[in-house]
């Protein structure tokens, strides 16, 4: 819903399964970010929280496989820092996927500091505990990307990064008929 005079956009959700038999699922959202208002040097905010990068990784990533770190830094493939706050262009040509975790609190705030405009989002933290972040930075120069694209989605999300893997984790939802 909106309110007048409101800038925020509310949402509710309901899940109902209509099968016989429980479904394991995940749940999330994908908002996702590009130009005109994604470009060099949006700034990313995020509560305190842990950065994890998982063992597979796209063969154009610029973020080290397999580690853990305390936003906002991570290690490149060649072991420097990156300092995910700051936003790069799309000259860079990656492609990459980490995941937030132990989030203090549910949200984050993308800032486009030369445009003076932002984005924000709130959820409950309780229902969404991981917040994933894609960047396809004019990476993925194969189907169906083709280098093509700039853009950053943050994923809030009750799992990630596979149902097969929540379910192994026991992280899946269950919905009951």
């Amino acid at each position: 819903r909106l309110e007048s005079g409101s800038a925020t956009l509310y949402l509710h959700e309901r899940i109902l399964n209509e099968a016989e038999q429980p479904v394991e699922i995940l749940l999330g959202h994908h908002p996702t970010f590009g130009p005109p208002f994604l470009a060099e040097n949006c700034r990313l905010y995020l509560p305190p929280c842990r950065v994890s990068v998982g063992e597979n990784i796209p063969p154009d990533a610029r973020i080290g496989a397999d580690q853990t770190s305390e936003w906002p830094l991570v290690k490149s493939r060649d072991g420097e820092l990156i300092d995910l706050s700051f936003l790069p262009g799309p000259e860079v040509k990656t492609h990459d996927f980490v995941h937030f975790e132990g989030l203090a609190s549910g949200w984050f705030a993308l800032v486009n500091p030369e445009r003076e405009v932002g984005f924000a989002l709130r959820w409950d933290v309780e229902k969404f505990p991981v917040l994933g972040y894609w960047q396809l930075f004019r990476g993925g120069a194969d189907y169906p990307w083709y280098g093509m694209n700039y853009l950053a989605a943050l994923e809030p999300a009750s799992s990630l990064p596979s149902l097969a893997d929540a379910v192994s984790r026991g992280k899946a939802l269950t919905v009951t008929p």
